[in-house]
């Protein structure tokens, strides 16, 4: 009874919250895309890095493997790592590619 509400839950927010659409093997898949941009110090010089992620259904991404190319909102990625969270959402750390 528990699993199937926390499908349902996790189906409906991603149903209202999606920000972006992933194509993983031919497949639109309703993502959450996350690409925070760091500003950091290293001595007397600065660096910046963007380490974009976007958060899926963990049913949608089974299939995903570590440097599988995807597509998110038509910019090219391969996938660095794949984290899921055991409540049915999965992280994908995505690089350049």
């Amino acid at each position: 009874m528990f699993a199937a509400l926390k499908t349902h839950v996790n189906a409906t927010v991603f149903s209202k919250l999606a920000d972006a659409v992933a194509v993983i093997d031919s497949v639109d898949i309703d993502v959450i895309f996350d690409d925070d941009y760091d500003i950091g110090e290293a001595g007397f010089s600065g660096f910046s890095a963007s380490s974009p992620a976007i958060h899926c259904l963990s049913s949608d991404v089974v299939s995903v493997s570590v440097d599988q190319e995807i597509v998110v909102n038509s910019v090219n990625y391969k996938v660095a790592s794949i984290e899921p969270d055991n409540d049915g959402v999965t992280t994908l750390i995505l690089k350049n590619s």
